[in-house]
C-alpha cells in the first residue's frame, strides 16, 4: 500500500498544537486535588526490643474540585495509613501496619485507651529505626512523615535525658556531661543499665563541635567529662540524633539574678498588686577592683514592656549584689505572668544575658488529696477501680483565708487523663465545712482500671482569672514499701562502715492486702554526690562478706529483707529496689555515719579560752576570719529514726556553747585528717575562696578536738553561711562530711516581744539590740552596743494556727504611724500598735517585723522580729484513769 504523506500549513500546525494541549491537559484541570496534612507522634523515643509503640496522629484532607472547594483540612473516616518501620542503616523494611483514621482523622496503634487497635511492636534486634508513615491519596499522590528510635536490648525505658553539671561556663572550662536511662516501675523511678548512647556537642547553628559515647551503669547513668568551647555563645548536647538534648552557655563571667519583696530580704516569686518587688543581680566574683552594672526590662505574657530596669551598679561598696525595686502598681501590672530580662556590662569585659520570671495573683489554690481516707496507698500511688478524694483550697493571698460562696457547678472543672491527654474521667466539686479551718472545696474521681500514668487537672475560675493545678496519679496492681531495719526488722536509719545494712520490704495488693514477695533486687545504689556504688548479687545472707572489697548485696523472701554491704564513705546513700520480677518498685535511702562530729563557730583559734571575749560565737564581722572547734568520736549508730545534732548553740545575740566532752564515755577519733572543702553563702550561693595557707586544721588535744581556721581572700558578703568539713580516717578510706555554720554582718539587729503570745487586741512591744560582733561584744554589752536608729519597714503574715505560709504575705499594717527608736548603747524598743492593724485588730496567727537599723555611721541593716497573736491557748496531756465507773474513779497523769 502506498503511503501519502500530508504537509501542514503553519497555521494549521499552529492549531493542531493548541488542540493537542486540551486533550493533554482537559481532564486535569477539571479533576479532584488533593493535599494531605499527615502526622503522628509516639510516646517516647526509645524502646526494648518487642515492646509495644504506642503511637497516635492525624490525617487531614483538603479537597478541591473544578476549582471548587470540597473540603477543607477535614478528617474522613475510612483513609488508610501504612505504619512501617524501617532499618535505618540498612533500609530494610522491619514491619509494616495498616491503620484506619476515623472521622475525625485520628488513627492510633494499641494501647490501653485503645485495645483493640493494631499492636505496632519494636523490632527484635537493636538499633536504629525510622518509623514511616505513608498515605496515598485518591489522585495516588503519596504523602509521608517519619520519626526515629532507638531499640536497645534492655529493659523497657521510659525516659533518655541528657543534662550538664552547670548551665553557665567559662570558655574551655571542665564540664561534666550526665545520660540518664530511667523506667516507670509500679509508680516509682528505677534505672536502666547498659544502654548506650552516643552524643554531640553542636554550637547555635547545629553544626557538631565534638562527639562522646558512654553506656549506663548500674544506677542508669553515665558520665562525660569534656572541656567547654573556646568560643563564648550558647551549645547544644543531645544524644542519638535528638533523642534528648540540653543547652549550656559560655559566658564571660558569673552572675545569678533573683526575684525579692521590696526590702530585698526575702526571695518571693508572687506579688499582689501594689505590691514593692525587687530584681537582684549578684556578680560573682573575688575581686575588690571590678565593677558592674545591670539594666533591662520587665515584659507581660502578651510581650509588653511595662518596666525598664533602668541602670544599676554592683562594685565591691555592695558586694556585687544590688537590687532594682518597683513598685507592682494597678497601671502598669494586671493580674497574670511577667518575665525580667537584664544585661549584666563587666567594664571593659563584655556582657552576660538573664532572665527571670514572677506573677501578680490576688488569690492562690492548691489540690491536695483528702489527709484522711483518700483512697491512695501511698503518696499518689492507687489500686485499680478505688475511689479517691481531694480538696480544693482556693485562698486569698493577703491573709491565707479561704474563697467561699464558689459556685461549685461551674466554677470548677475536674479532669483525669491519660498520658496523650485522653480524657477518662470527670467529677463536681462540694463545699465540705468539715476539712481545714474554714472548709474546703471536694471531689471524689475513680482510678482507671488499667494500671499506669495519669495525669488529674483541677482549676477554677474566679475573678476573671483561672488556676489549675495537676497531680500525677499512678495505678499499680500493687506496691511495695522498704523501711532500712537491722537483721531483726526493727527500725535503724544509722549504719557504722563495718555494720551490714539491711532493708525490709512490704508488699501490698488489692484483693488480699500484705504479701511476700517471690524476689526482690536491688537496682541502683547512689552516694548523694550522685556516683553510683556497684553492687554485686550474691546467693543468700551468709555470701554478703564484709571484708573483701567487692560490694555485695543478697535477698532472703522468709524475712522479705535484703542484706548489703556497709560502704566507706559517710553520708546518705539512695536505693534503688524493684519486686516480683520488676512487676514494682520502691526506693529509700541509708546513712553510713561512721563519726558523730559536733562543730561549734567560736571567735578565737586554737582552744577557746582566757580572761576575755565570749569565745563561742557564730556571728562575726565581714571582714573577720571565723574559726570552728570539732569534735569527733566513734558513733554508736542505735536503732529508731536519724537525729540532725551538729553542733551545739545558743541563739541569744549569735552567742554559742562548747561542744562536749565525750573522751570519757565514747570512744574518740584523734589524727583524723579534716579539710575545709567550701564555704557558701547561703544567700546568695557564692562560694568563696579561701587563703589556703591560713585555713587549715589541727588538733587541740586527745579527746578528738579539732580547731579550724577558715580564712576568705576577700571580705564577707552580708549573710548566712554554710561551711563544710570533710573528716578522713587514719586508713586514708573512711571520711564523713561535717557542717558548721556562721553569720557575717555589719552589725546585727536582735528583737523580740516583751510577751511571745499577743492577745488580737493588744500592742506589740518589742525590744530591740543593735550591735557590732567581737570580742567587746561578747565581754561587755554596754561598750560593744551600737548607737543609731531602729524603723519598722513591713510586717508579714505566715499562717494560722496550724498552717505555715511561706514566704511570708505582707499584711496591711500601716507601717507610716510607727516612729523611728533611738538606738542607744546598743539598746532601744518599738512598739507596734494594734490600732494600725486593720480594724485595729491582730489576725490569729505568726508574724514576722522586718526591722531597718543605721548606725550613727548611715550605714543600714535588716532584721527580724517574730511574734504570734493568740485568742486563747490550749494545752492537754495524756491520762491514765482507773475505776472509773458511775462517775467516780481516779486519772494521773501518763
Amino acid at each position: 500500500m502506498a503511503s501519502r504523506h500530508w504537509r501542514l500549513k503553519p497555521s494549521r500546525i499552529f492549531l493542531c498544537a493548541i488542540f493537542a494541549f486540551f486533550l493533554v491537559f482537559l481532564p486535569s484541570a477539571f479533576a479532584n486535588t488533593y493535599i494531605a496534612d499527615l502526622s503522628f507522634s509516639t510516646s517516647k523515643s526509645v524502646y526494648s526490643v518487642n515492646e509495644s509503640i504506642e503511637l497516635k496522629g492525624f490525617l487531614y484532607l483538603t479537597n478541591n474540585s473544578s476549582g471548587t472547594l470540597v473540603s477543607n483540612h477535614s478528617g474522613v473516616a475510612g483513609l488508610v495509613v501504612n505504619v512501617s518501620i524501617i532499618n535505618n542503616n540498612t533500609g530494610t523494611i522491619n514491619s509494616s501496619y495498616n491503620i484506619t483514621a476515623n472521622s475525625t482523622g485520628l488513627f492510633y496503634s494499641r494501647s490501653a485507651y485503645y485495645p483493640s487497635a493494631p499492636n505496632v511492636l519494636a523490632p527484635s534486634t537493636p538499633g536504629t529505626y525510622i518509623i514511616n508513615a505513608t498515605y496515598a491519596d485518591p489522585s495516588n499522590a503519596t504523602w509521608r512523615t517519619k520519626a526515629e528510635i532507638l531499640v536497645v536490648n534492655t529493659s523497657s525505658i521510659d525516659r533518655l535525658s541528657v543534662f550538664t553539671d552547670k548551665a553557665s561556663y567559662n570558655t574551655s572550662e571542665v564540664m561534666y556531661i550526665y545520660v540518664e536511662a530511667m523506667r516507670d516501675v509500679g509508680g516509682t523511678t528505677t534505672p536502666v543499665a547498659n544502654v548506650s548512647v552516643n552524643g554531640t556537642i553542636r554550637n547555635s547553628a547545629k553544626t557538631t563541635l565534638s562527639t562522646f559515647t558512654c553506656t549506663t551503669g548500674s544506677n542508669g547513668r553515665c558520665t562525660v567529662v569534656t572541656t567547654t568551647p573556646s568560643s563564648y555563645g550558647s551549645y547544644y548536647v543531645e544524644v542519638n540524633n535528638f533523642k534528648s538534648f540540653t543547652t549550656f552557655e559560655t559566658i564571660r563571667f558569673q552572675a545569678n539574678i533573683l526575684m525579692r519583696d521590696g526590702l530585698g530580704q526575702t526571695v518571693q516569686y508572687i506579688f499582689n498588686t501594689g505590691d514593692d518587688a525587687s530584681v537582684e543581680v549578684t556578680a560573682l566574683t573575688n575581686s575588690t577592683t571590678e565593677t558592674y552594672t545591670f539594666s533591662g526590662i520587665v515584659k507581660n505574657s502578651a510581650g509588653t514592656v511595662v518596666k525598664n530596669v533602668t541602670s544599676t551598679v554592683l562594685n565591691s561598696s555592695n558586694s556585687y549584689a544590688n537590687r532594682f525595686t518597683f513598685t507592682a502598681d494597678a497601671v502598669n501590672f494586671a493580674q497574670g505572668s511577667y518575665a525580667v530580662a537584664v544585661n549584666v556590662t563587666k567594664t571593659g569585659g563584655g556582657t552576660v544575658e538573664l532572665f527571670t520570671a514572677f506573677e501578680l495573683r490576688s488569690w492562690d489554690f492548691t489540690l491536695q488529696k483528702k489527709s484522711v481516707g483518700s483512697g491512695f496507698v501511698q503518696e499518689y500511688t492507687a489500686f485499680p477501680n478505688k475511689a479517691l478524694s481531694f480538696e480544693m483550697y482556693p485562698t486569698w493571698r493577703s491573709n491565707g483565708s479561704i474563697i467561699s460562696g464558689l459556685n461549685v457547678t461551674t466554677a470548677f472543672n475536674i479532669s483525669l487523663f491519660d498520658k496523650w491527654s485522653n480524657q477518662l474521667n470527670t467529677s463536681n466539686a462540694t463545699f465540705n465545712s468539715s476539712c481545714g479551718k474554714e472548709g474546703c472545696y471536694g471531689f471524689a474521681i475513680y482510678s482507671p482500671s488499667a494500671t499506669g500514668t495519669y495525669y488529674l487537672s483541677a482549676s477554677v475560675s474566679y475573678d476573671g482569672t483561672v488556676r489549675t493545678a495537676k497531680k500525677t496519679i499512678t495505678v499499680v496492681n500493687f506496691t511495695i514499701s522498704a523501711q532500712t531495719t537491722d537483721n531483726e526488722g526493727v527500725l535503724k536509719e544509722l549504719f557504722g562502715t563495718a555494720e551490714f545494712v539491711y532493708i525490709t520490704l512490704t508488699a501490698q495488693n488489692f484483693s488480699t492486702g500484705t504479701f511476700n514477695l517471690s524476689n526482690a533486687s536491688v537496682g541502683s545504689v547512689t552516694y548523694m554526690n550522685g556516683s553510683a556504688a556497684n553492687y554485686t548479687e550474691v546467693a543468700d545472707f551468709t555470701l554478703v562478706n564484709g571484708t573483701n572489697s567487692v560490694l555485695e548485696w543478697a535477698w532472703n523472701a522468709s524475712s522479705q529483707r535484703l542484706k548489703l554491704d556497709s560502704q566507706k564513705a559517710g553520708g546518705v546513700y539512695s536505693v534503688s529496689i524493684t519486686g516480683n520480677s520488676n512487676a514494682a518498685g520502691t526506693s529509700t535511702r541509708f546513712i553510713i555515719n561512721p563519726y558523730d562530729t559536733c562543730v561549734v563557730a567560736k571567735n578565737t583559734a586554737g582552744n577557746a579560752g582566757g580572761s576575755t571575749g565570749y569565745y563561742y560565737a557564730y556571728q562575726f564581722k565581714t571582714n573577720d576570719k571565723v574559726y570552728f572547734e570539732l569534735r569527733v568520736v566513734r558513733a554508736d549508730n542505735p536503732t529508731g529514726r536519724a537525729t540532725f545534732a551538729n553542733g551545739s548553740s545558743n541563739t541569744s545575740h549569735g552567742k554559742g556553747n562548747a561542744c562536749p566532752d565525750y573522751s570519757t564515755s565514747k570512744q574518740v577519733v584523734n589524727n583524723a585528717t579534716i579539710t575545709i572543702t567550701e564555704v557558701v553563702n547561703l544567700q546568695t550561693g557564692k562560694n568563696f575562696t579561701l587563703n589556703t595557707t591560713e585555713s587549715i586544721c589541727q588538733p587541740i588535744d586527745t579527746k578528738g578536738g579539732y580547731t579550724c581556721t577558715v580564712s576568705s581572700l576577700t571580705k564577707w558578703d552580708g549573710g548566712a553561711y554554710g561551711a563544710k568539713f570533710k573528716v578522713l580516717d587514719q586508713d586514708n578510706e573512711t571520711f564523713d562530711i561535717a557542717y558548721g555554720n556562721f553569720e557575717a554582718r555589719v552589725f546585727y539587729l536582735y528583737a523580740w516581744p516583751n510577751t511571745w503570745q499577743i492577745s488580737p487586741t493588744s500592742n506589740v512591744a518589742l525590744n530591740v539590740y543593735m550591735y557590732e560582733a567581737g570580742n567587746n561584744w561578747w565581754g561587755s554589752y554596754g561598750s560593744g552596743g551600737l548607737g543609731g536608729t531602729v524603723s519598722l519597714e513591713k510586717v508579714e503574715y505566715m499562717g494560722s494556727p496550724g498552717e505555715y505560709i511561706w514566704p511570708p504575705i505582707s499584711y496591711n499594717y500601716n507601717t507610716s504611724n510607727v516612729n523611728k527608736s533611738t538606738i542607744t548603747s546598743g539598746s532601744g524598743s518599738l512598739t507596734l500598735a494594734v490600732s494600725n492593724a486593720p480594724n485595729s485588730t491582730w489576725k490569729s496567727g505568726s508574724y514576722r517585723a522586718v526591722l531597718k537599723g543605721t548606725d550613727s555611721g548611715g550605714t543600714s541593716d535588716y532584721g527580724y522580729a517574730w511574734f504570734t497573736v493568740r485568742r486563747w491557748e490550749i494545752y492537754s496531756s495524756p491520762v491514765e484513769c482507773t475505776n472509773v465507773s458511775g462517775g467516780t474513779g481516779s486519772c494521773v497523769s501518763v
